[in-house]
């Protein structure tokens, strides 16, 4: 499985593109990479593209990729595992109840 592309499908489904991240921090296994990276940072493109040349085996077994992806707008994705299989999970920032407001 490609990293990248993984990553490009999530924010799709999602309705949210690459430009709308924050930050992000991930980690394989393999330790091909392990960033902590703001979108403003002039290496965040490069990262961007190192990623693409970033595969990790999604069959079951150990988890083999970790991360969160900061969205601009408050939302995340992080990283999920249940018995061998992996995913990425997007989490929408929950809106702040009324009582609490005033």
């Amino acid at each position: 499985m490609n990293v990248y592309d993984e990553i490009e499908r999530i924010l799709e489904k999602n309705n949210k593109t690459i430009n709308d991240i924050k930050c992000l921090s991930l980690q394989t296994l393999k330790k091909e990479f392990k960033i902590f990276v703001n979108s403003s940072d002039n290496e965040f493109g490069a990262v961007l593209c190192n990623m693409s040349n970033c595969n990790y085996d999604d069959n079951y077994g150990s988890q083999e990729l970790f991360g969160i992806i900061w969205i601009k707008n408050g939302d995340w994705i992080e990283r999920a595992e249940y018995d061998g299989s992996e995913w990425w999970e997007y989490k929408n920032c929950p809106p702040i109840p009324k009582q609490l407001i005033n």
